[in-house]
């Protein structure tokens, strides 16, 4: 009996073993040559049937000219001057790149097919060079006043301190004629291109560059704004500005002015010592407060408060569905430190982080809920826990239950062959234990490199982390060999 539980058990773990675990497919390798002339036939009425116009998501507007090669006038090339190109998975992103490029002014570019070749273009660049080309796409700019640039005078003497108008408790120093010595960076405002491309506003003054770098996270401190295009249109660039070094710019570019932010608003730390709020108004909605909290909710919008109440009063005075407010009580995350949700989701500890919800929303708490004082940290992880021992107990339940049966079905036909036989079967073998493989749910997981940018959903950012997003993988600058399409 024990010999026939034990050869069950082994066919209940070999059937879990196939169904759960992924086997290598031929089926995709006999597909794909014919997913590859899909995707060329997809290109090639690309290019046979492209749009007219392109406007990139900072602004640079392009004409397109289907089936059109622009040779030379390359932006980037090779020490020897030759052009060269580098990936990009469609036309468009081609032209997302050329209005980012930090270099020589981008005026427009050539992608061809098979392959996905991006070549950006000078201002050398013009209508009377294209040639025919069946497999290129050509996108010039429409309005070359686009790269006209801006007064480049400083508009502030050197190394004043001014208040940034509209914005509350904001004071720049101005470093005319100086460049931040300091790496392009990352925000979770755009895209994170490689460095050479990193850089993605457009502003008419340095003020306007300082108002964006305010609303960035995490916690922008200082810009680099170009006036005069020379380094491309992607002109203002922000800063982490942590202790920045200021420098001379070089020729190549050209004139820039800096500003650094010397003073902030500072949040009150205090959480607030009821554990619930009467939003102003008497009539407003009522929220109960969660100290030392955090919640991975889907944002509104977010804004600066110097405190609790302020963020919970504007959630209640918006008219997109707030339901709760986390707020950070440090600027690490951003200046723009109260953030309005409009879901509610598992809470968790965060000893910086204020979270409160409506008083009549659900809400789960992934540790026990003490608005006075935050928890151990490591409730969040305890969450995802429970949710992976719930996955895995699913499959478990239901192994013991069809191991069960078998276990009857065979001892119900071994004893009735044995009455028939009239000698009962013994097992000569002793059971045994052997070490089961755990399978760790958290390793698990998939994630897309290649899924686009969500820009109807504001992910919270988490308070306190003040590292650089890594570059997309999407977007894989490996310089090719230096050439032209032919002429």
């Amino acid at each position: 009996m024990l010999l026939l539980a034990r050869q069950s058990l082994l066919a209940l773990a070999c059937a879990s073993a196939v169904i759960a675990t992924p086997t290598p497919s031929t089926q995709a390798d006999a597909l794909l040559p014919r997913d590859l002339t899909i995707r060329q036939d997809a290109d090639a009425d690309t290019i046979q049937n492209c749009e007219e116009e392109y406007t990139t998501k900072n602004g640079l507007a392009f004409k397109l000219y289907c089936q059109q090669n622009a040779p030379f006038s390359d932006a980037v090339r090779e020490t020897t001057g030759a052009g060269v190109w580098f990936y990009t998975g469609t036309w468009d992103e081609c032209m997302e790149h050329c209005s980012r490029f930090s270099g020589d002014a981008c005026y427009g570019i050539t992608w061809t097919v098979p392959g996905g070749h991006c070549w950006l273009k000078t201002s050398n660049v013009s209508t009377e060079a294209l040639t025919p080309a069946p497999e290129a796409i050509t996108g010039l700019l429409i309005d070359r006043n686009q790269m006209k640039g801006f007064d480049t005078k400083c508009p502030n003497a050197d190394l004043s301190d001014n208040p940034l108008p509209g914005v509350e408790g904001i004071t720049y120093t101005t470093h005319c004629g100086k460049v931040i010595d300091e790496p392009p960076r990352c925000f979770e405002e755009f895209d994170c291109f490689d460095p050479d491309y990193r850089a993605f506003y457009h502003t008419a003054t340095l003020e306007e560059c300082l108002e964006i770098c305010v609303g960035l996270h995490p916690l922008c401190r200082a810009v680099s704004w170009n006036p005069d295009l020379t380094a491309g249109y992607a002109n203002c660039k922000p800063k982490y500005g942590n202790s920045p070094k200021f420098i001379s710019p070089t020729a190549e570019q050209g004139v820039i002015h800096a500003a650094e932010i010397v003073e902030f608003d500072i949040p009150d730390t205090k959480c607030p010592e009821q554990n619930t709020y009467q939003a102003a108004g008497g009539t407003k909605p009522r929220f109960d407060i969660h100290c030392g909290k955090t919640n991975p909710g889907r944002n509104i919008t977010n804004l600066h408060a110097h405190n609790m109440t302020t963020c919970m009063d504007a959630c209640a005075a918006s008219d997109k569905g707030c339901k709760a407010v986390l707020f950070s009580s440090t600027l690490d995350s951003g200046y723009n430190n109260c953030y309005l949700q409009n879901t509610s989701s598992i809470i968790s500890d965060l000893s910086t982080s204020t979270y409160a919800v409506l008083s009549d929303s659900d809400m789960t708490s992934s540790s026990p809920s003490n608005s006075s004082s935050p928890n151990s940290s490591s409730s969040s992880s305890s969450s995802s826990g429970s949710t992976s021992k719930a996955w895995i107990a699913g499959p478990v339940v239901g192994g013991i239950v069809v191991l069960a049966a078998l276990i009857f079905a065979a001892f119900w036909w071994r004893k009735r062959k044995a009455t028939k036989a009239g000698v009962p079967e013994k097992d000569t073998q002793t059971a045994g234990y052997g070490s089961v493989p755990v399978h760790d749910a958290e390793s698990s997981s998939y994630y897309r490199h290649d899924a686009p940018v969500q820009s109807d959903r504001a992910e919270i950012y988490t308070p306190g982390q003040t590292n650089e997003l890594p570059g997309s993988v999407k977007y894989a600058h490996n310089a090719g060999e230096a050439q032209e399409l032919p002429s």
